[in-house]
């Protein structure tokens, strides 16, 4: 017998599929095994003279526009956590992150739209395992498991369903404590010389708790509240492809925004 697909009780934009050229990290690799590469093969196959290095021109600089090193270990480690400092300082800029639009459906009596919100708090990212790294001649895949200690989205939602009719809206808050992510970011490099950055994968493993405050209607969006909170941190697989989905969104939506290389920062 097949097993019937299984509904989750958020609803939401389909998340984009991933290219068939992206390096994939396997989800189940063993971070702390030495020598253990996570990177899946990949349909792209390599020109035989693609690493032959090419001897600097008349004039130019001879330092290397990629910076990160394309060896796993405590190199790379370094490396990551000084990059993430930066990051920290360019994330707290940019803040608050935009959050994409959402409808959220409890059952078939309750159906919210979530909308015009903010996230604040993802500046606060650290490294959580061992990097790891694959370069060729034309880019750099980067690989790593994060953390993200407290993160707060301000909102307003619009209640499109209820079994009362009542139909009120608001604004409110949702906070999420401790979130483990794992992201695999690759740089290209173009013929021209032109650098751009791509989300490849991320996976939240550990959602952590979340607590969701609405205003509105006193007693009743109180006990909203209660209702989301107690469904989202008694069923998370069912939030994590939904928040996956949202973040991956959104980080996209910023890496269209930078055009310097990321990789070469520092």
């Amino acid at each position: 017998m097949g097993r019937s697909k299984q509904t989750s009780w958020f609803e939401m934009y389909p998340s984009r599929p991933t290219l068939a050229t992206t390096t994939v990290i396997d989800p189940d690799f063993a971070l702390l095994e030495e020598d253990t590469s996570p990177f899946v093969s990949v349909s792209e196959e390599r020109h035989p003279h693609e690493e032959e290095q090419q001897p600097p021109s008349e004039g130019r600089s001879r330092r290397r526009k990629r910076q990160v090193p394309c060896e796993n270990g405590e190199g790379l480690d370094d490396y990551v956590d000084t990059l993430l400092r930066f990051g920290r300082r360019l994330i707290r800029f940019q803040e608050p992150l935009p959050f994409p639009n959402t409808t959220v459906k409890i059952d078939d009596m309750l159906t919210i739209f979530l909308y015009n919100g903010g996230i604040r708090g993802a500046s606060n990212i650290s490294r959580r395992k061992n990097a790891y790294v694959k370069c060729t001649n034309s880019s750099t895949t980067l690989g790593l498991v994060v953390r993200l200690e407290n993160l707060r989205v301000n909102l307003k939602y619009r209640v499109l369903q209820d079994y009362r009719l009542l139909l009120f809206n608001g604004d409110g808050e949702i906070r999420i404590r401790e979130v483990i992510v794992l992201v695999q970011l690759t740089q290209l490099t173009g013929p021209d010389g032109d650098i751009r950055q791509r989300l490849d994968r991320l996976k939240i493993w550990k959602l952590g708790h979340v607590t969701v405050r609405l205003r509105g209607l006193g007693n009743l969006t109180s006990a909203l509240s209660m209702l989301l909170t107690h469904q989202i941190n008694e069923d998370p697989k069912a939030v994590i492809p939904v928040a996956e989905a949202q973040v991956t969104h959104v980080i996209r939506q910023q890496l269209n925004n930078i055009t310097i290389p990321i990789f070469s920062l520092i």
